[in-house]
C-alpha cells in the first residue's frame, strides 16, 4: 500500500487486546502465556536523539544519538494480578508482546506489533478513582535477527488467528504485520 490520502484508513480505537511470553535476554521465550488486562490506551515510543552540531564554517551537522523504545499501556482493570504484575510478578523479567493495534480492519486485513525484547519497568502507578493501572516496558535491541513465532502468543481473543513467524531484523526492536 502506497502512502496517500485514504478516507477509510482513518480509525480511532485500538482494540484493547495485547498478549506476551516470558522471554531471556536474548529473545528466547519461555512461560507460559499472559493475556493483558484490559487495555485502555497504549503506545509504543520510538525516538532518536538528535544533536546540532555547528562548523568552523557555520554549516549545521545533526548526527543521530540515542535510540530509546518504550511501550507503555494503561489498563483498566484494577484486580490484585493486575496490581502486582509489573512490580511483583514479572519484576526483573524480560516478555515478548503481542499487541493487536486496532479492532477494525483495513482492507481486509489485520494489523499487529511484535516488540521482541521487553525489559519490564518496575513500577505501580494506579490512579483512584477510576482505577486505571499504567504498565511500561523499555524494549531492548536484539543483537540478531530475532524470529518470534506468533502463533504462540494467540489466545484465541485476536479478531483473526495470529499463526504468523516474524523477523524482528537484526539491531531492531519491533516489527508490524498484517493478518488477511
Amino acid at each position: 500500500m502506497a502512502i496517500g490520502r485514504y478516507a477509510d484508513y482513518v480509525t480511532e480505537l485500538g482494540s484493547g487486546k495485547a498478549t506476551a511470553l516470558e522471554c531471556s535476554a536474548e529473545g528466547v521465550m519461555t512461560g507460559s502465556l499472559i493475556t493483558f488486562p484490559i487495555i485502555k490506551s497504549s503506545q509504543l515510543i520510538d525516538t532518536t536523539d538528535q544533536t546540532e552540531k555547528v562548523d568552523e564554517g557555520g554549516d549545521k551537522y545533526t548526527p543521530d544519538a540515542n535510540r530509546t523504545v518504550k511501550f507503555n499501556c494503561t489498563f483498566m482493570q484494577q484486580d490484585i494480578d493486575t496490581l502486582k504484575m509489573m512490580v511483583k510478578t514479572y519484576r526483573g523479567k524480560y516478555m515478548t508482546i503481542l499487541k493487536e493495534i486496532r479492532k477494525t480492519t483495513i482492507d481486509s486485513n489485520n494489523d499487529y506489533l511484535v516488540m521482541g525484547i521487553c525489559k519490564v519497568v518496575p513500577n505501580l502507578d494506579m490512579s483512584a478513582p477510576g482505577g486505571e493501572v499504567k504498565a511500561e516496558w523499555n524494549i531492548q535491541v536484539n543483537a540478531t535477527t530475532l524470529t518470534v513465532a506468533c502463533a504462540s502468543l494467540n489466545d484465541g481473543m485476536y479478531s483473526k488467528t495470529v499463526d504468523t513467524s516474524v523477523d524482528i531484523e537484526s539491531s531492531g526492536y519491533w516489527a508490524m504485520f498484517q493478518e488477511t
